[in-house]
């Protein structure tokens, strides 16, 4: 197994494009970079943060990426601590939002 950077286990600010599926999966988009990741596995007990979550919600999230599988990620915090408590970290840094994200101009 390769190891994971540091980078790729940083707290990264995300946009929910689609919502969690009937496979578990779902797509964000990354603030800062404007990248799309597909979300195919969560940290224990994070599962249910995100399964009801609506498309332009947005939130802080660790994710690490799954190197074996393409690109696809996994979730390991959530929220402003990363301490992934979803009573108070999701509840205090998700912000639902009507309007698309903004793109980078290139």
């Amino acid at each position: 197994m390769t190891a994971t950077t540091a980078a790729e286990r940083a707290r990264d600010v995300v946009t929910v494009q689609r919502s969690v599926n009937e496979h578990g999966t779902m797509t964000v988009e990354v603030h800062d970079s404007n990248e799309c990741r597909q979300v195919v596995a969560f940290a224990a007990d994070l599962r249910a943060v995100f399964a009801d979550l609506p498309e332009g919600t947005t939130l802080p999230v660790g994710m690490e990426r799954l190197h074996a599988r393409g690109n696809c990620w996994r979730v390991t915090s959530v929220g402003p601590t990363g301490r992934g408590d979803p009573g108070r970290d999701a509840t205090e840094s998700v912000r639902r939002t009507t309007e698309p994200t903004p793109r980078a101009t290139r």
